[in-house]
């Protein structure tokens, strides 16, 4: 019965997002939005992740 069950009820819920070494944090605060940009991360110079932000890149 359990192999019924949709892939979405075996995903994790996970709200945490660790990035080794960055060599950039950006955080932009307004009244009501946070974005998050990150650039680079250890061993990936070309990795960027944005966060509440329309243009989202892994």
């Amino acid at each position: 019965m359990l192999l019924c069950l949709p892939a979405s009820m075996w995903a994790d819920n996970n709200d945490t997002l660790v990035v080794n070494r960055p060599q950039r944090v950006t955080v932009v605060t307004n009244d009501s939005l946070q974005k998050i940009i990150i650039h680079g991360r250890e061993n990936d110079d070309d990795f960027v992740y944005r966060a509440g932000d329309k243009k989202r890149q892994l």
